[in-house]
């Protein structure tokens, strides 16, 4: 019954979106080519000093940068729980590039990107600003590399947020968690914090978030930018221990948590 009211929301003609367009997107160029290089001159010279919340310049700069590009993508953040204090490895759900806005916008973290991001023009800039750790797909030997760059993260007090389901997904369902990188976790005695990031709109899962089969990000950016006002929910849910337990069974279990959040009303 859901697919079938989701369809036929689908093809109702959105009057709304060219006006969306119009006020949304100036908006977005001034954030792009005003904020954003406000944003990098207090990345670049704020990583050893603090604001008054005690947050590093740098952490609250992103912060601030990201939680605006959510908000002129039309989503309003509605934060559930609160993130462990540094360090600990974040494990959240993956539906779409905003994912890792929402949360840079709720907590100072680096991410694993894959290699090529590295080389792209200012996104490549913002993911090295932003702590990221590069792997090339598809080799062992990169993963290995990146379990161990992960874990000597870690053990220097800083925290790391990754998305085990290896891509963005559907949503709903979420898929299966890869245990590879908790390895890190594990061997650096950090606890794993599952996130569960769920979109919204009026009360029900929100699924035009994520990329349509074959969808370029361009044209799925741009889909979002002129899409009808939704919320997103950040839940930071209860952490696990990683002392005696296989990495394995820590994916299984904060998959767990993060499925009972957004596939609640699935």
């Amino acid at each position: 019954m859901n697919r079938r009211v989701a369809r036929a929301s689908a093809t109702r003609v959105d009057w709304m979106r060219p006006l969306r367009y119009l006020w949304r997107a100036p908006l977005f160029v001034l954030h792009a080519f005003i904020a954003l290089p406000i944003t990098l001159a207090i990345i670049r010279y704020g990583k050893n000093r603090r604001d008054r919340d005690g947050r590093r310049l740098d952490h609250a700069a992103m912060a601030w940068w990201a939680a605006g590009t959510v908000r002129l993508c039309g989503l309003r953040s509605r934060t559930v729980g609160a993130p462990l204090p540094h360090p600990v490895l974040l494990v959240a759900n993956h539906v779409s590039w905003l994912d890792i806005m929402v949360i840079h916008s709720q907590v100072g973290a680096g991410f694993v990107a894959k290699a090529e991001i590295a080389r792209w023009p200012l996104v490549g800039y913002m993911a090295k600003a932003g702590e990221s750790v590069f792997h090339r797909r598809g080799s062992g030997s990169s993963q290995q590399a990146v379990v161990e760059a992960l874990t000597e993260r870690l053990q220097v007090g800083g925290s790391v947020a990754i998305f085990p389901e290896g891509r963005t997904g559907p949503g709903v369902p979420v898929l299966p968690f890869h245990g590879r990188l908790l390895a890190a976790a594990v061997a650096s005695g950090t606890p794993i914090q599952p996130v569960a990031i769920r979109y919204e709109r009026a009360g029900r899962y929100h699924r035009t978030i994520a990329f349509r089969p074959g969808e370029p990000f361009l044209v799925n950016f741009l889909r979002i930018l002129g899409g009808p006002p939704a919320t997103v929910e950040i839940h930071f849910l209860a952490p696990i221990e990683p002392e005696g337990v296989g990495r394995r069974d820590i994916a299984q279990q904060a998959r767990a948590a993060v499925v009972e959040i957004v596939e609640r009303d699935a």
